[in-house]
């Protein structure tokens, strides 16, 4: 198949030219291709297929409501790799909870993986998917729920995390009740007003985190596992994950916890959403205000609860000023680094042939098509 009149889009730079593919090889050109049976992108940019290393889109088909759980597992899979496919992410890593908070989440943990396995087991899904598993240390069940899982081929991430009330992302209580009221899962008593039944106590999730960072941080590097840590706050909190050996800081929460990072020459992956909306939901670092201290302070970016977010990032950096080259790579190529995807992440004769056609409208990006290994599937 040709593509002719494309923007296309390289880590270098972008020009209107033509693509030829078969399968998973292509060739480029910077000039036009006039042959019959061309497809005329009219101008429309030609991107890599975007790489999401962090997005719980997909916990939210298992329960749409509060305490509303889904029955049909395989069908909320392929509901969430609608999202994905048509948000330009082709390849994802689900990131699923193990241990929390709220037991709704605990309850669908098994329902969650066996749907994915399933997909991929049957190549049902348009999106190439991968597990990635976000390990809640402050759960003292942690490590009995890990090991259920921890020979699954399919689990090639795990973020460690720290949800106890007043730690990291929840530094601020009164963003935690506001947050967790949405689901129904806070009442009103006391200070904080956290339902016990569902929420643990700061000691117990104090002493659980203590005790499982460790044996996890274990589990994983036996297996060759590529780990991040998560919402770190202060410098101690990048020095200790740098220590155990991590070197990828997802989503810090501070500037502070930011600059250690690159001091100490981590990766540090941002959300999306955030720099989309100029602030944080839970009352953390503004993207915004990372970029502008130092774009190189930002590797990555992450649609984390949005899929959407990753592609109006992208051009909301562009309109700020940075090459269209630059913005890409936040979402393609620096995420292949990261993971290790040498096949992927770039328009080049010698990656994958996964891409997309975006257009423009009224200053709004919108993804016309998507192809996978040279075939369309959005």
């Amino acid at each position: 198949m040709i593509i002719t009149n494309a923007n296309i889009v390289t880590p270098e730079n972008n020009f209107i030219g033509s693509l030829e593919f078969e399968s998973d090889f292509m060739s480029i050109s910077d000039s036009n291709h006039h042959g019959l049976g061309a497809l005329d992108f009219e101008g429309d940019y030609l991107l890599p297929g975007f790489i999401e290393l962090h997005t719980d889109n997909l916990e939210k088909h298992f329960v749409p409501r509060p305490k509303t759980f889904w029955p049909n597992k395989l069908s909320a899979a392929l509901d969430n790799d609608r999202d994905i496919i048509g948000s330009g992410i082709t390849t994802v890593y689900d990131a699923i909870s193990i241990g929390s908070y709220t037991r709704a989440k605990n309850e669908i943990v098994h329902d969650v993986i066996n749907a994915v396995d399933e997909g991929i087991k049957k190549n049902i899904f348009k999106a190439d998917h991968f597990i990635h598993l976000r390990c809640e240390l402050s759960d003292p069940d942690l490590l009995e729920n890990i090991e259920k899982y921890s020979d699954n081929q399919n689990v090639c991430f795990a973020s460690l995390m720290d949800h106890t009330p007043g730690q990291r992302q929840w530094q601020n209580k009164e963003k935690m009740i506001e947050f967790y009221k949405k689901d129904n899962v806070v009442i009103s008593s006391g200070n904080i007003g956290i339902d016990e039944d569902l929420i643990r106590s700061n000691d117990i999730a104090m002493k659980a985190e203590r005790e499982n960072r460790p044996k996890v941080v274990d589990i994983w590097k036996s297996r060759k596992i590529l780990m991040a840590s998560h919402d770190d706050t202060t410098e101690d909190h990048v020095i200790e994950a740098n220590d155990y050996g991590i070197k990828i800081a997802e989503f810090p929460t501070t500037m502070t916890a930011v600059k250690k990072a690159k001091d100490l020459k981590m990766t540090n992956i941002l959300g999306a959403p955030n720099f989309i909306r100029k602030m944080s939901h839970s009352g953390n670092v503004s993207v915004n205000e990372i970029f502008q201290e130092d774009p190189s302070f930002v590797d990555a970016l992450s649609s984390d609860y949005v899929p959407s977010s990753l592609l109006q990032a992208v051009f909301k950096l562009f309109n700020q000023g940075h090459s269209i080259s630059k913005a890409v790579s936040y979402v393609t190529k620096n995420p292949a680094l990261i993971l290790s995807l040498e096949h992927l992440g770039e328009i080049n004769e010698k990656k994958k042939s996964d891409f997309l056609r975006v257009a423009l409208i009224n200053n709004t990006p919108l993804i016309k098509e998507v192809y996978k290994s040279g075939k369309r599937v959005a």
